[in-house]
Formats: structure tokens, C-alpha cells, sequence
């Protein structure tokens, strides 16, 4: 009868095998194992025929080549009347892709399956560090996927869909850590959640060997090599965003701080913008110098007083955390059917107007909707009006050439001057937007050309006033071509 018999190994000692493991395999004449590397392959051979997928492993380009022939292969012999005992490392449902992928596959085709435990390499190291997996919450992450991670050049891949999160408030399990890449590549990520002093339990066949983070890599490692990395407190998990969520909430509970304690979202209003222009500042500094800690700073302060209005709100079952990221994410996927959909965009001209449709749709039953959407009106004024115009050329409602642009500035100023003082505010405004629908011709930022502006100025008079202050002149005796000679000066400097 055709059957397939998965039979888990366990770590390597022959005690380690369950009974039935046992009694498996010790009335067997014939198993196939994943590989030979596993210390029980000695054992297996002495009274039976053992053969093992080593040479798919030796010729595949890659371990993805590996799984669908092997898998293939023991579909193919588990169809023998005799069926066949398929034996791998540890606990068969425990990082052994092969198994899931031949127990699907055997009973889409109606071949028997029976499935034998095995002793896990989490069990292994549980024993082996005397460490509790309850009481820690234990998080058990694979070593290619977390060590592959880091790139060639050493960085972070973040851009990886199945990147691991470790969450090092927890007990940490890190298996298959076969390899010095792997292994390097897993120290590097965890310096980014631990101290580098931090221990590590480096656990093999036999042992448990606890040593500093930082030095893990320089031991030599196999496939019986796991990691137990112990817990650190919340506040030491100081990378950790979900420390800044605990931080906060802190900070608002009854025997917390008074002054977070008394917040409300309106009195935190004025905070958030002016968190949200230090974080413009740093920009500026950042791409002026090209030294982006004080950004990295900023975008903290912004970041604490996005949580604090959170926390708020979730305390008053407003809503929470998670409902302000699931709407963000849903808005993003829905958006972007171009990344996560069919929708083929080539250019950004594309993306933006696909982006105004499927935001118009989104508004269908809003009688109120509009295509230019939701615009501030606590916007800066320039930033505000250029946005209203922006969206609106995205309709179609623009002048045909940049010359009719010139044209209405133009026409606008000779109405500015020649406006009768009541109408000079209004008359005024006109100017000021048609400049900026001129700022999106050119494809400036209004607000930039008039902060540079109001930067150069005040550089160029503190420049004057120490010009002044160096030929001990009082500027309230100047008259005005004296005051531009010091100008046309302190322009030079």
C-alpha cells in the first residue's frame, strides 16, 4: 500500500529518539534521510539500507532548487507498495519545509501519511540552558531568515517581506544557524535590538555555551547550532517601538506625570506643529551638512507626540494603536494597486493621477467630496494655496503655457497697484497665489523659495548690523543711500 512515514530524528543522541521513532525505525530496511549530516547516521546504517538527498544539496544552485526534487523523490517512492520511512533532523514539523511540502502533496494524490515525532531542537536547548519557554513568552525565529537580512555590504535589508521581528523582551530561539554567514549576518541584527555585551547561550549537540553578543561569530559553527538569547526589561529595550507605546502610556497613568497626565489633544496641538517644522529644520540642516542626527532626533519628538495623541484617545475609547496603523496601511495597499495589485504604472505623472481617481471613489457617496480633497486650512498659507492648486491642475483646470502664467502676474500686480486701499488685501492675495501657481510651473516649492528668501535677508542684515557695529555707526543717522551702500556691502561678504 502506498504510504509515507515521516519520522523525526531529534537532535542527535540515539536517547533522544522517542519510543516510536524507535520502534520505526528499528523494524525498517530501507529509510531515506534528508541528509547524513545528522549524528544518528552511523546508527541507521549498521543493519539497513540508508540513502540520503545529499547529492540534490551538492548540485542545486540554491536551497529553493533543493525542496521540489526531493519532494518529488519521496512522492515518487512513497507510491511503492512498500511505501517509504522519510527521517529528518529534529521534529519533522519543526524547519523542515520538505515535510510540509510532501504531506501536501502525498494527500492531494491520496497516499497515507503518518507523521512520528522527534525531540525538537527547541526542546534541545530548553534542556540544555534549563531556561523556561512559558514564562518568557518565547519567540522562535529561523537563522537563514533573520541572518539573511544584512546584505553583502553589511546594511539591512528593509525592504525584505519576510523579515523577522525580535522582540527582545522575549526568550529568543534562533535555529538553523548552520553557517559563519548566517551567524554574522543574525549577530548583526540582534545588535540592533541587544547591548553587544548582552549573553547569548550558544547552544550545540551537547552543549550550552553562554558568551557576550558581540562575539558569537567568532566560534565556529554547524547545523546543530541554535541561539537562546534571554530577555532584556521593557525600558533597557530602548530600539524597541513598542517601548515608546509603554513609555507613553507610563507617562499617563494615575501615578504618572502631571503634566502628560493634564494633555488633551487641542493642548497638544501647538507642540505637534511646531515638533512637525523642527522636523522641517532638521531637513534643511540635514541636506545642507549632510548630517542627519538632528533629524533623527526630531522625527522622535514628532513620533512621542503622535503616541501621546494615541494614548489619549485610546484611553477615552476614542480609538487605538492598531486602528490608526490598520487604517494607514489599508489606505496605502488600496493606493497602491501598482505594488500590490495587477496595475501597471510606469511614471510618477501616472501614479498620481491613478492615486486622485481611486481617492474620488473612495468619496463617491460624500455629496461633499471634491477632487481637491481635504486641504488644512492650519496649512501656511503659500503651502496650502499651492496644494489647492496642484490638485487642482491635476483636473485639467490650468493655463495652457507658462506665458499666460507671466501674463496674469502681470495683470495682477497692475490691479495691486491701482486697487483702492480696501481692496489692497484681496488684491494683494491675487498676487501672492498667482506667484504661486507660477512656483508650480517651474516645479519649485513656494514655501522654500520664500523661507530661502527670508533666510537670505536675515543673513545679509545681521551681516550689515556688524558692518555698522565695526565703523561705530549709529543706523538711526543713515538715510536710505547709505543704508543700501551697507546693504550692497554686506551682500558681498
Amino acid at each position: 500500500m502506498a504510504s509515507l512515514t515521516i519520522v523525526g530524528l531529534g537532535p542527535g543522541r540515539l536517547s533522544d529518539l522517542t519510543r516510536d521513532a524507535e520502534v520505526i525505525l528499528q523494524g525498517a530496511d530501507e529509510v531515506w534521510l534528508r541528509t547524513r549530516r545528522h549524528p544518528l547516521f552511523a546508527w541507521l546504517r549498521e543493519r539497513r539500507r540508508v540513502h540520503t538527498f545529499d547529492h540534490i544539496y551538492a548540485r542545486a544552485a540554491s536551497v529553493e532548487h533543493v525542496y521540489p526534487r526531493i519532494v518529488e523523490r519521496i512522492v515518487t517512492l512513497a507510491k511503492r507498495r512498500r511505501g517509504v520511512i522519510y527521517a529528518v533532523p529534529g521534529h519533522p514539523l519543526v524547519g523542515e519545509r520538505t515535510v510540509r511540502l510532501a504531506i501536501g502533496r502525498a494527500r492531494t494524490l491520496g497516499i497515507a501519511t503518518q507523521l512520528i515525532s522527534g525531540v525538537s531542537f527547541i526542546d534541545h536547548v530548553l534542556a540544555l540552558t534549563g531556561l523556561d519557554a512559558l514564562e518568557w513568552e518565547t519567540q522562535i525565529i529561523d537563522g537563514h531568515r533573520l541572518g539573511e537580512q544584512i546584505g553583502s555590504d553589511g546594511r539591512h535589508d528593509v525592504f525584505g517581506d519576510r523579515a523577522s521581528y525580535v522582540d527582545p523582551t522575549r526568550l529568543v530561539i534562533v535555529g538553523q544557524v548552520d553557517s559563519q554567514r548566517i551567524l554574522s549576518g543574525v549577530k548583526l541584527v540582534l545588535l540592533r535590538a541587544y547591548p553587544s555585551t548582552h549573553i547569548v547561550h550558544v547552544v550545540d549537540g551537547e552543549s550550552a555555551t553562554p558568551m557576550p553578543l558581540v562575539e558569537i561569530d567568532r566560534r565556529r559553527t554547524d547545523h546543530l547550532v541554535s541561539l537562546a538569547i534571554t530577555p532584556i526589561s521593557r525600558l533597557d529595550a530602548r530600539r524597541d517601538i513598542e517601548t515608546l507605546r509603554h513609555v507613553v502610556a507610563r507617562l499617563r497613568a494615575p501615578d504618572g506625570c502631571p503634566w502628560d497626565r493634564e494633555q488633551t489633544p487641542t493642548s497638544l496641538r501647538r507642540a505637534l506643529i511646531e515638533e512637525a517644522y523642527e522636523a522641517v529644520d532638521a531637513i534643511d540642516r540635514g541636506a545642507a551638512t549632510d548630517n542627519w542626527d538632528d533629524l533623527a532626533e526630531e522625527l522622535g519628538d514628532l513620533l512621542m507626540n503622535v503616541f501621546l495623541q494615541v494614548q489619549i484617545a485610546d484611553e477615552s475609547a476614542r480609538f487605538d494603536l492598531g486602528e490608526v496603523i490598520e487604517g494607514i496601511v489599508t489606505k496605502l495597499i488600496r493606493r497602491h494597486p501598482h505594488v500590490f495589485g495587477d496595475l501597471e504604472l510606469k511614471t510618477a505623472d501616472a501614479v498620481l493621477a491613478n492615486w486622485d481617481r481611486i481617492k474620488l471613489a473612495e468619496k463617491r457617496d460624500d455629496v461633499e467630496a471634491s477632487r481637491l480633497g481635504r486641504v488644512p486650512a492650519s496649512l501656511p498659507a503659500l503651502a496650502r494655496a499651492q496644494t489647492l492648486h496642484r490638485r487642482a491642475s491635476r483636473t485639467g483646470f490650468r493655463w495652457h503655457s507658462i506665458e499666460d502664467v507671466w501674463q496674469k502676474l502681470a495683470e495682477e500686480i497692475g490691479e495691486l497697484r491701482h486697487a483702492e486701499p480696501e481692496d489692497r488685501l484681496d488684491e494683494l492675495g491675487d498676487v501672492l497665489f498667482v506667484g504661486v501657481i507660477l512656483a508650480n510651473w517651474l516645479g519649485l516649492d513656494a514655501e522654500d523659495a520664500l523661507r530661502q528668501s527670508g533666510s537670505k535677508f536675515e543673513s545679509r542684515f545681521r551681516a550689515m548690523e556688524r558692518l555698522l557695529a565695526r565703523d561705530n555707526v549709529d543706523p538711526a543717522t543713515l538715510a536710505t543711500p547709505e543704508w543700501l551702500a551697507y546693504w550692497t556691502r554686506a551682500k558681498a561678504e
